[in-house]
């Protein structure tokens, strides 16, 4: 992130630092940064403000990340954010730390509390409260026109954070392609494409991206890449096949083919972008997919591979969490504490490595998102082949 970004985020920090949030500071960064460019564009157009749809609360971090980007713009910002969610936490969720004393400030985590929470913290920060809206409704349920109610115009963003099931997930891409909900050049942020609980995320965004409905806006550090909308029409169920099983991250989403051509789509697209690390995410997401349809010792063989491949430069908890799910699918135990134990982990162990690693994490908060754009114009006069504008359709079908 840029520095300006890097100061964005700390003040974020601080004004949502009651609110339990899932965003890291690329997400914030990134929030911020699409509130201030939003607000900007509203000013010079006539058919009403800049409007984000924020799909899942949670307890509203992510809708005041947007109204706090588009201040900085205007001490009076008119973007609307409407956000979607049931509001309905499990009992041991409840139970964790920050969730606990959010109910116990607020009496609850109901709408009406995450509301109360919000409206406080717009008045601390001298915003206007009437910049969020929170709507109490399921994701697959809500209908395109009571979106356009709400932006007559379409939404200018999406915030994608409720897709945990494969059955929303389908709600979701139905949503977003829909001319009624959103404007062409919108754009899209994947909050989970990184979530092994949710990897139908990677599947809706590769064939999105392979139909056309979507292209590459930016590539941004530390989180999905980040999207606009092309094109709107019906791009059919992504989640064509749906068999439910324990562990979550098990169930069966949709047909091998589909699902391993959004992952080696995705992993070769991302190779000729220049993004190793990036790359290497979604391979060890892979590991999951070969775990869901059985192929055991294959998915091992991919671990090994991945094991000796990491660089000492990158920290490997991605690569840790594959392997926890493999033991865990081999063994049926699930073991959080197993580690790595081999010879190419224990080099990423030492000192050298560390100080790299973080040296990494460092660089990565103050480097630029890169336009796919610029990344194409580099190779072209470097010399390189990227073509990330070059994605055919083989692997999915268009219904």
């Amino acid at each position: 992130m840029q520095v300006g970004d890097f100061l964005s985020v700390r003040k974020a920090s601080r004004a949502c630092e009651r609110h339990p949030s899932g965003l890291g500071h690329f997400d914030v960064a990134l929030y911020m940064r699409t509130g201030r460019e939003l607000e900007r564009k509203a000013a010079g157009r006539r058919d009403g403000p800049a409007c984000v749809l924020d799909l899942g609360t949670y307890f509203g971090h992510s809708a005041l990340t947007f109204v706090l980007g588009a201040a900085q713009v205007s001490r009076r910002p008119g973007i609307r954010v409407l956000s979607l969610d049931i509001f309905e936490e499990p009992e041991w969720y409840r139970e964790q730390p920050d969730i606990a004393a959010f109910i116990r400030t607020h009496g609850s985590a109901d709408r009406d509390a995450v509301a109360r929470s919000l409206e406080l913290t717009c008045k601390k920060e001298g915003l206007p409260a009437e910049c969020i809206t929170l709507w109490k409704q399921d994701v697959n349920l809500v209908t395109a026109e009571e979106l356009k109610g709400f932006a007559p115009g379409g939404f200018d963003a999406v915030a994608i954070d409720c897709g945990k099931t494969p059955e929303a997930m389908n709600s979701i891409v139905k949503l977003v392609c829909d001319p009624a909900v959103t404007r062409p050049g919108a754009v899209v942020c994947f909050q989970d494409f990184h979530d092994w609980h949710a990897p139908w995320n990677v599947v809706a965004f590769w064939k999105l991206l392979r139909l056309g409905y979507l292209r590459i806006r930016s590539i941004e550090p530390g989180i999905a890449p980040v999207a606009e909308i092309v094109k709107h029409g019906n791009p059919g169920e992504v989640c064509n096949r749906i068999e439910h099983r324990e562990p979550d991250w098990c169930s069966i989403h949709t047909d091998r083919e589909n699902e391993f051509a959004a992952y080696d789509g995705m992993s070769q697209l991302l190779d000729r972008l220049n993004q190793p690390a990036k790359r290497l995410r979604v391979q060890c997401l892979q590991v999951g997919a070969l775990l869901r349809h059985g192929e055991v010792s294959e998915a091992e063989a991919l671990l090994d591979r991945l094991d000796a491949e990491w660089p000492r430069w990158l920290r490997d908890g991605s690569l840790l969490e594959a392997y926890r799910r493999f033991a865990h699918v081999k063994t049926g135990k699930k073991d959080l504490s197993l580690r790595l134990r081999t010879t190419y982990s224990q080099r990423r162990r030492t000192a050298a490595a560390r100080w790299l690693q973080r040296a990494h994490l460092y660089s990565e908060y103050f480097r630029s998102p890169v336009a796919v754009g610029e990344v194409q114009l580099r190779a072209r006069r470097e010399g390189g082949r990227v073509q990330p504008a070059s994605v055919s359709r083989q692997g999915f079908e268009d219904s």
